[in-house]
């Protein structure tokens, strides 16, 4: 048998009884694989057959099946119980080469001066013939192959068989001819305490070789192959290297990675406890304790068994360390009662363990209130009117939070429970809850349900009183007085205790109302005298009154007049009569009112009587007419002349009876006689004087039978009873014709029915069947009466549509209207046909998977049909390779694909466009800055497919886009991208860049000499502008966003236009400030007083002048000018002006 096909074994059982206690297993080796349970109720031996389909692989290449026939008797019967066991059908397995691939890795090293030798092994059977394809035309048949440094860098092992060929490609690698030594294997990955060795071998003479480590070193050795082995790797650093004396020492390090798994991996939410609200965003942390190394932890995060996002760490650490990853979830009512948990994963390389080690946290089963998280107890207060209630309102709330009821003004804080209670007087009662808390502020209306049963209910016909006539139709109207609330009343109609039909009340008034039902009969002749009534049901629900409310209405009896029907068994439609013997025929009949029944004889006689007196003189036709008030009934009676020769009747007129079944018949005389018996080769009756009698078999099993009656008369005369033995077949089988396993679309092969030991043929009919559809008849006419076994045959020509299709046949015997109804029939079993047909993708629809999807989960599984069911291959249009179904999805994976169906029957190709959606991503900076009044669009990229709609909030508002911002507008906002895969929200603070602004309370100033002026000048921009103070165009301050000049004891000089200016890179502002200086007004009391100083001065030089005159004029005189100079020197009426600057 070849690996991977599919095969059949049959088990033959000879001559076995009863088999419907038999039972086939069948065993491979000691293991049971399967059973046959056989329910057929044939009594007498038979032989059976069971199949088994199997599908070998190379495990099960001397594999040996084998069946047991066993029969379960019960408890009563031997136990064990009998069985009978087939003999062993070894059975050998042919599969294709597979090369040991550890023992010939894909890369060698080969030494140059230091030819290696490389070995192919391979398991198949056939044992495989091995061959090395070294270059393009040389073949070397050898399971061995010797290289060197001149052998080709790519090799071929080929081993081959009759089932097919493998190819490894080997890579031959020349190595460094100064260290020739190799490590295998060449890197090891191993477990934190954990064995760990590794080989070091040459193939090169040598002087020494060893291990150095600081656990586990192997001292020098001549041998040309060592082993570095630690029981327990305990140090994280290790390095050990191997080293050679060969033309020099030189050394090779063995690359060691610890790794050890955490100590737990554990789930938890971000300061947040209890239910999460919907739309709001959450954070879930996964917290790795103790993994190493580090570089090789990734994190995967899933919702129930999708990936929904990944953390990759990439530290150099190579000691155990405790990581942390975090996840935002923004919940919606479908995640109410999702699980999320968290993986740590090793991903360890081809090297590492396979598959790689992985430690799952706990599941995180999440509360989404989507609604307000309140609930009443009970959820619905169904109560009568006036009648009391009690409620409670509660919260599964743990933060901070109020409760309160409405109407009520009570509030209680942090109380889980609060309840409300009282009598109901309103029909539209309503009460509401309330919560108050940091999450949600909500509220919730409780139900209620206020009732009252009917104050009555009564039945009555519509527009109609007294009898009702049958086939006519009626109305009953049935009223309901005083009900609610109506929507939750059904009225039910009842005939005797059989519901009828149902009114429901849709109304959704809450006050009493009285509502009519009406119900459409049309009575026949079994309803006279039935009851009729109603139910009026208040179906309150699982909080109302159980069982529900009813009120009855009193029953109503209806009468119904229907026309006469004549008893057609008392009066057949043809009565004998024979020559001098008068008759009495009856006519009776039934209907209401009761009716009259009378004769015609002919056209004018008319007799009011049930029964009639008849003789060869009357007339051939008679009528028996019964009437009531509803209508008038006529029975036509011919009477039939007898033959006088033979004056007798038979009933039945001829028989039809299952072989070995009860028989009878009778035999009757209207006429005096010497004796009336039966003559039968079983059953026969004596000759008697009475007028009727019967001829009776208890088992009748005599196929030519043919018993009569007889009279004696003027002279003995006799009638046949016409016989018909009918016998069902011991069994109806189906099977197929020189065929077994599936059958092939649009071959033709041959059905055919078995119908063993059935009579009498002539009424046997074969019908076809596929399903439950007649597709086919067969028709025998042979005479034979006896039991014969018959054939029939069906050509079908299965499509793939007949893949699992039922043939069946059944054995028909159509008896006549004398024979059984229905006529009886016997079915084969169902034949199971399996058609294999080519792979057909019917429907090829481009897809929109998510991120973390795999390529098995395309929907309707690609809307396949093959049989055998194809295999699945897939492959990216861009590149050649197949990819594995299992792989996950990514952003970078939208393509053209191709989807490939394959079976033993053909292939079918599909191409799809894949675009792969992904949730909204921003990556977004903490801050941003744009111009006044420029476009200011959203500032970062919103990855997501579909593509994301994004918007742009400030504290809470909305801001359409394009934005052109003012000067005031800085501040943070908040950035929101979403599509149907979720939305994401990313805040960020954006400055606004402007020109200078310059603000001044006073520009002009106006004051006297020597006083003190102090000019102020403001700013605003961004960036902070650069300010200064400029006279006479020449600096003379300046400072940053307010710079103050002050003027000390202002003169003249100080008098002039100031200018204040700001300016950063966006522009420049000036402002002017005018300084205007008046001189002092007068003091006239000092002008005063120095103008008398002065005359004072004046008087006293004169009157010094005047006496020194007279005193020399006493004497002599010499007269000289005398000239006095004053220089007139300019007073400063200015002052230095102190500049302050701040």
């Amino acid at each position: 048998m070849m690996e991977g096909n599919q095969y059949e074994l049959q088990c033959d059982v000879l001559n076995v009884a009863p088999v419907q206690n038999l039972t086939v297993n069948w065993y491979k080796g000691q293991t049971l694989v399967d059973q046959t349970i056989f329910t057929d109720t044939i009594i007498t031996p038979v032989s059976k057959t069971s199949k088994l389909l199997i599908r070998p692989d190379r495990a099960d290449d001397g594999a040996q099946y084998w069946c047991e026939a066993k029969l379960e008797l019960g408890e009563e019967g031997p136990q064990p119980p009998p069985t009978a066991p087939s003999k062993h059908l070894n059975i050998t397995v042919y599969f294709k080469p597979i090369i040991d691939e550890t023992k010939l890795p894909s890369k060698v090293p080969v030494f140059p001066g230091y030819p290696g030798v490389i070995v192919c092994e391979a398991e198949g059977n056939p044992k495989p013939t091995i061959s090395w394809s070294v270059n393009t035309t040389d073949i070397v048949y050898s399971e061995t192959l010797t290289i060197t440094e001149s052998t080709s860098e790519d090799l071929h092992c080929i081993a081959n068989n009759s089932v097919s060929t493998t190819i490894r490609r080997v890579k031959v690698s020349i190595q460094d001819g100064d260290c020739p030594i190799q490590l295998n294997p060449q890197r090891v990955i191993v477990k934190f305490g954990s064995p760990v060795s590794a080989d070091c071998s040459t193939s090169v003479p040598h002087k020494e070789m060893g291990w150095e480590a600081s656990e586990g070193s192997v001292p020098m050795s001549k041998d040309s192959l060592i082993t570095w082995r630690v029981s327990e790797l305990r140090e994280w650093d290790i390095a050990p290297f191997c080293y050679i004396n060969h033309k020099k020492q030189c050394e090779i390090t063995l690359p060691v990675t610890i790794y050890k798994t955490p100590d737990s991996v554990s789930i938890s939410t971000v300061n947040h406890t209890g239910p999460m609200m919907e739309g709001n965003q959450y954070e879930l942390q996964c917290d790795v304790l103790n993994v190493a190394p580090v570089q090789n932890l990734t994190v995967n995060w899933y919702k129930g068994q999708t990936l929904v996002d990944q953390t990759i760490f990439t530290g150099t650490i190579k000691t155990p360390v405790s990581k942390t990853s975090k996840l935002l979830i923004r919940p919606d009512r479908a995640d109410d009662g999702a699980q999320y948990w968290c993986e740590a994963k090793l991903e360890l390389g081809e090297e590492g363990p396979q598959p790689p080690p992985t430690a799952p946290s706990k599941h995180l089963n999440i509360t989404v209130y989507y609604d307000c998280p309140i609930s009443f107890n009970p959820p619905e207060v169904v109560v009568q009117y006036e009648a009391s209630f009690s409620v409670n309102c509660s919260t599964i709330m743990t933060d901070d939070f109020d409760l309160s009821w409405e109407p009520s003004n009570r509030s209680l804080e942090n109380i889980g429970k609060i309840s409300q209670s009282g009598n109901v007087t309103n029909w539209e009662m309503q009460l509401t809850c309330h919560i108050f808390s940091n999450e949600t502020q909500c509220s919730q209306n409780l139900s209620f349900i206020v009732y009252k049963t009917p104050d009555s209910v009564s039945i009555s016909t519509v527009n109609h009183t007294g009898p009702m006539m049958e086939g006519n139709q009626y109305e009953l109207q049935c009223d309901v007085l005083n009900v609610a609330p109506v929507q939750n009343l059904t009225v039910n109609w009842y005939k005797g205790q059989t519901l009828v039909d149902q009114t429901i009340f849709t109304d959704t008034i809450h006050t009493p109302v009285s509502k009519t039902s009406k119900l459409l009969i049309r009575p026949d002749r079994a309803d006279d005298g039935a009851q009729y009534w109603c139910e009026a049901k208040l179906e309150l629900g699982e909080e109302g009154p159980q069982p529900p409310p009813e009120v009855t209405s009193d029953p109503l009896r209806i009468t119904v007049y229907f026309k006469p029907i004549i008893d057609e068994t008392k009066l057949p439609s043809k009565v004998p009569v024979f020559p001098g013997y008068p008759g009495v025929i009856v006519c009776k009949a039934e209907g209401n009112p009761k009716p009259t029944i009378s004769w015609s004889v002919n056209t004018t006689d008319i007799v009011y009587s049930e029964t009639l007196t008849i003789t060869e003189s009357t007339s051939e036709d008679l009528h028996c007419i019964a009437n009531n008030s509803v209508s008038t009934t006529i029975r036509r009676v011919k009477v039939s002349i007898q033959d006088g020769n033979c004056p007798i009747q038979l009933n039945p007129e001829r028989v039809i009876v299952k072989f070995g079944g009860p028989v009878s018949a009778d035999c009757s005389t209207s006429i005096p006689h010497k004796g009336l018996g039966w003559e039968a080769s079983e059953g026969a009756v004596p000759m008697s004087k009475d007028s009727l009698i019967t001829w009776r078999v208890s088992e009748l099993r005599e196929w030519d039978i043919e018993p009569f009656c007889y009279i004696n008369h003027k002279k003995q005369c006799e009638i046949t009873l016409p016989v018909t033995i009918y016998k069902t077949p011991d069994s109806v089988s189906i099977s197929t014709v020189y065929h077994t396993g599936p059958m092939m679309e649009g071959n033709q092969y041959e059905l055919q029915c078995d119908v063993l030991n059935v009579a009498p043929v002539q009424t046997l009919t074969v019908n076809w069947y596929k399903g439950q559809t007649l597709v086919d008849q067969t028709i025998f006419t042979d005479t034979i009466k006896t039991p014969v076994s018959k054939t029939s045959k069906l050509l079908i020509r299965p499509d793939r549509a007949d893949d699992g299709a039922q043939y069946w046949c059944e054995a028909k015997l159509e008896l006549g209207e004398e024979g059984p109804q229905p006529p009886p029939t016997a079915p084969s079993k169902h034949l199971n046909i399996t058609v294999y047909y080519e792979p057909k993708i019917k429907h090829c629809k481009d897809w929109s998977p998510t991120t973390g999807a795999s390529l098995d989960s395309y929907p309707n599984s690609y809307s396949l049909v093959g049989n055998p069911y194809p295999d699945i291959s897939w492959r990216r249009k861009s590149s050649l390779g197949q990819l594995s179904v299992s792989i996950l999805l990514n952003t970078y994976d939208s393509d053209q694909y191709e989807i490939t169906a394959s079976n033993d029957q053909g292939n079918s190709t599909c191409i799809i466009n894949i675009t792969v959606e992904y949730p909204p991503k921003l990556n977004c900076s903490e801050s941003y800055e744009v111009k006044e009044k420029t476009p200011f669009q959203h500032p970062c990229v919103a990855n997501g497919l579909p593509k994301p709609d994004v918007s742009l909030h400030k504290n809470g508002k909305l801001i359409a886009l394009p934005y052109y911002p003012k000067w005031n507008d800085s501040g943070w906002y908040q950035l929101t991208a979403s599509n149907k895969h979720g939305t994401v929200n990313s805040t960020f603070v954006l400055t606004i860049l402007y020109a200078p602004v310059l603000h001044a309370s006073q520009d002009k100033f106006d004051v006297v000499e020597d006083s003190n002026i102090t000019l102020e000048c403001d700013s605003t921009g961004n960036p902070e502008p650069k300010m200064s103070w400029s006279f006479k165009n020449e600096i003379i301050s300046t400072g940053r966003r307010r710079i103050i000049f002050n003027i000390k004891r202002a003169t003249s000089t100080s008098a002039g236009v100031y200018t204040c200016s700001a300016s950063n890179q966006f522009g420049r502002q000036d402002k002017t400030f005018e300084v205007n200086i008046r001189g002092n007004s007068p003091n006239y009391i000092t002008i005063v007083i120095a103008v008398i100083i002065a005359l004072l001065v004046i008087i006293i030089i004169a009157l010094l002048i005047y006496l020194w005159i007279r005193k020399q004029s006493s004497g002599s005189y010499q007269v000289q000018p005398a000239v006095k100079q004053y220089e007139m020197q300019p007073l400063s009426n200015g002052a230095n002006a102190n500049i302050e600057q701040r």
